[in-house]
This record gives C-alpha cells, structure tokens and sequence, in this order.
C-alpha cells in the first residue's frame, strides 16, 4: 500500500520510493502480482519523465510486467505499464494493443484512456488520440461530480454544470 501512495502521488521524486516499497512488498511474497505492476508502472513513468530511466531500469520494468501478467492475465496496470515501456522504446503497434487490452479489461481507467491518448498524439494519429482525450474530459468531468454530490443543492445545478463542463470538453476537442 505505501508503494501505491507513492505511486499515486504522481510526483517524479515519488517513483523511486514507489520502487523500493514494490521491491520489498516482493521480497515478502513473490506471488505479488500487483507489486510487479507497480514497479513497471512506476519505472515507465521515470521513463515517460525521462528522469534517470537507465536500460537496467527498462529491463526490470519489462521483466515486472512480464511477471505481473503470468500471475494475473488480467490485470490492466501491467498492460499500461507495458504499453507505456513499448511506446517510448517507439513500438507503436505494440503499445497500441496492450492499451486496448487494458482499456477493454477496464473501460473506466482514467490512467489507460490519458496514457493511450498521449501515445496516439505522440505518434501523430491525431484522429484516434481525440475520442480517447474525449473520453479523459468526462472522466474528469465525473470525477468533479463524485466530489460535489455532498454539497449539491439542486439537480438542475448539477445538469447545468453538467452543460458546461461537457461544452468545455468538446471545445478542446473540437479545436
């Protein structure tokens, strides 16, 4: 768990304690598939940083997501993790699939639709990285709504704010 707080953090000073917490989580049981993923997620974002991403570094990150996926076959964050490895290593068809497995073995991960759409923009599909930057906004959007469901006075508050935001959204999109 205190390998996920660093994780979540996002911060690329995070990333290394991230790793040590994942490694140890490891030495305690090896079978610890989402421990593996971890430390390929967080190494493929030193990567996708480029803070200090040695080639030792990618190969443990590919060897952790590999472990992840024979542990648990359906486990997305190994996916991402891999996908984000492939991406920057330039394999693109490669990545593209390990992102659509993630997104199809989880449709509402915020981290699958963001990362997919920045590699499809990175490799100059501009038309497909739109639908998926798309789909980023409403997951903000319904992120912003889950906070303020405690403190919405109205339903017609909520929808107009609804109007707003989704405006707002299909503006970027659109230009």
């Amino acid at each position: 768990l205190r390998g996920q707080a660093h994780l979540r953090d996002g911060t690329d000073t995070e990333m290394n304690p991230a790793i040590e917490f994942f490694r140890e989580a490891i030495r305690r049981d090896e079978r610890f598939a989402q421990a593996h993923a971890g430390i390929a997620q967080a190494q493929a974002l030193k990567g996708l940083w480029r803070v200090g991403m040695t080639q030792a570094d990618f190969d443990e990150a590919f060897a952790a997501s590999r472990r992840a996926l024979e542990l648990e076959p359906r486990m997305p964050e190994a996916y991402i993790a891999r996908a984000m490895l492939l991406s920057l290593q330039g394999r693109t068809d490669e990545a593209n699939q390990d992102y659509e497995e993630a997104i199809r073995l989880n449709p509402a991960s915020f981290d699958a639709h963001y990362l997919y759409a920045r590699h499809r923009f990175q490799s100059g599909e501009f038309e497909r990285a739109a639908p998926l930057y798309e789909a980023v906004g409403y997951f903000a959007i319904a992120a912003i709504f889950w906070r303020w469901r405690a403190t919405a006075q109205r339903d017609g508050m909520i929808f107009t704010w609804y109007l707003i935001l989704s405006s707002i959204v299909r503006f970027f999109i659109e230009f």
